[in-house]
C-alpha cells in the first residue's frame, strides 16, 4: 500500500486513493484506482469468507476469467451484501473493476493508459 509519509489535515484527497493492480495467469496487467481510504477499501478486498453474503472481493475474483466483467461484478456486488450497498463497498468494486477493464483494453490490444 502506499501511503504519504506525512499527512497533513487539508483536503486534498491524494492520502485517500487506492491503486489496485491484478496480474492475470496470462501475464496481462490490470491497474485501477478509485479514491476512497485504501485501509477500509483493503479490508473489504482482503476480508476472509464468514457468511454466504460476506466474502472479501479478491476471493471472488480470483482464478475468475477477468474478461467476465458483468458476470464477475455481480459476483462481487452479491456476495459483498453484509458490507452495504453504498460507501466502501460500492467503491472497492468500482476499483477492482477498473483493473477488469484495464486488462480487457489490453487483451483487445487497445492503449491502455
Amino acid at each position: 500500500m502506499l501511503r504519504q509519509p506525512d499527512v497533513k489535515p487539508i483536503a486534498d484527497g491524494i492520502q485517500d486513493l487506492l491503486a489496485a493492480e491484478a496480474v492475470t495467469d496470462e501475464e496481462v496487467v490490470g491497474v485501477g484506482e478509485v479514491y476512497i481510504s485504501p485501509y477500509i477499501a483493503k479490508a473489504v478486498i482482503e476480508a476472509p469468507l464468514s457468511h454466504v453474503s460476506s466474502c472479501g472481493l479478491k476471493q471472488v475474483v480470483l482464478g475468475r476469467d477477468p474478461l467476465e466483467r458483468e458476470v464477475l461484478w455481480d459476483a462481487m456486488y452479491r456476495l459483498s451484501a453484509l458490507y452495504g450497498r453504498r460507501g466502501v463497498a460500492i467503491h472497492a468494486i468500482s476499483g477492482i473493476d477498473n483493473v477488469l477493464w484495464g486488462i480487457a483494453g489490453k487483451v483487445a490490444g487497445l492503449c491502455v493508459a
